[in-house]
């Protein structure tokens, strides 16, 4: 019998979704072993936590608005954000309690619910390691830096050549430059961003498949960032992650019947 689904995870074509599936297959990875039972003569006995059952949604109605959709007109007033407003992000619900998590807050979320045991560090670096304040910098970085900057540079590009802002474009450019620079950095000092492990940092800078390649590529970059093209180029391309596209393509298959 299979385990009831848990949670409903809402895609938008082109977003961040995939790195919530890729952490659920991550963590599921885990999930089976066997430990050592002293209580039973030394008998090994498998030890394995609830697998984390989901259901992937496509198109879900309520992302269908315009893009760049208008913010509230007291959200635009506090901000001043004008008719800038990011897109909405992919979220994952826990169907028990009925609550959302968008972003890192549902990378957390997922982790914290569903940690390996015997593996409890295995995806993050703990406060009394020397890395922590790295892996925490990387760990915000993407919402903190790099998606914002990114989201206004995209809404910038798409509008039509005679009200483009040619000056913020070169700005742009300029800045996400600098950003894929900082994961170059990052990279010549470790084999990933915060130290010698894949975390929630590398899964949190990963927004989509290719898209540190297709930015270095865009923006004229060639091959000069060695570690920051090899790294965007294989590291979505895990086992785990590809687990993510058949999920899709089956979900694909049974919404056209």
């Amino acid at each position: 019998m299979s385990d009831p689904v848990q949670y409903e995870i809402n895609h938008i074509p082109g977003s961040s979704t995939e790195r919530i599936v890729w952490l659920a297959h991550e963590l599921n990875a885990l999930n089976g072993y066997y430990v050592m039972d002293r209580g039973d003569f030394g008998r090994r006995k498998l030890i394995r936590n609830s697998l984390i059952a989901y259901k992937l949604v496509l198109d879900h109605p309520r992302f269908h608005q315009p893009y760049p959709p208008l913010p509230p007109p007291d959200e635009a007033e506090i901000e001043g954000i004008g008719q800038l407003y990011s897109r909405p992000r992919p979220v994952i619900i826990d169907l028990k309690t009925n609550l959302d998590f968008e972003g890192l807050a549902a990378i957390t979320y997922l982790h914290e619910k569903h940690r390996s045991v015997r593996f409890p560090n295995r995806f993050v670096y703990s406060p009394g390691d020397p890395r922590f304040a790295t892996y925490t910098y990387w760990l915000h970085w993407v919402e903190k830096d790099f998606e914002p900057n990114l989201r206004k540079a995209i809404w910038n590009w798409e509008q039509p050549v005679m009200t483009r802002s040619t000056d913020k474009a070169i700005e742009d450019l300029a800045i996400l430059n600098a950003h894929l620079k900082a994961i170059e950095q990052a990279l010549m000092q470790n084999d990933w961003l915060a130290g010698d492990k894949l975390t929630l940092a590398d899964i949190m800078v990963m927004l989509r498949r290719g898209l540190i390649l297709d930015l270095g590529i865009g923006l004229g970059l060639g091959f000069a960032l060695g570690n920051a093209f090899w790294y965007g180029y294989h590291v979505p391309r895990t086992n785990k992650r590809d687990n993510f596209y058949k999920k899709l393509e089956e979900e694909r298959a049974a919404k056209l019947g």
